[in-house]
């Protein structure tokens, strides 16, 4: 995790899961979603018709280390989304 303005810049590995130690912040969020192309970094859009950030939750979980909480997206087109979440 780096700082570039001010902000934190979290690089996702290929795997998709990104784990960082990092303490859980609280209130009102402003979150900025980005990518890297060969035209440099671009903006992912978090809502509207072109959004490609979905099912943004938090959660607890407990392991080997104790318990700790976590935060999950979805990085994709609406369809694609609808296609990973079971439907019941």
């Amino acid at each position: 995790m780096a700082m570039q303005g001010g902000e934190y810049v979290l690089k996702i590995p290929p795997d998709g899961v990104l784990r960082t130690s990092s303490a859980e912040q609280y209130g009102w969020a402003r979150d900025h979603y980005y990518y890297y192309s060969p035209q440099g970094m671009r903006s992912l859009l978090d809502s509207g018709p072109a959004a490609l950030i979905w099912g943004k939750f938090h959660g607890q979980g407990s392991g080997a280390s104790g318990k700790r909480n976590y935060e999950e997206l979805f990085v994709g087109t609406a369809q694609q989304f609808k296609n990973q979440v079971p439907v019941k």
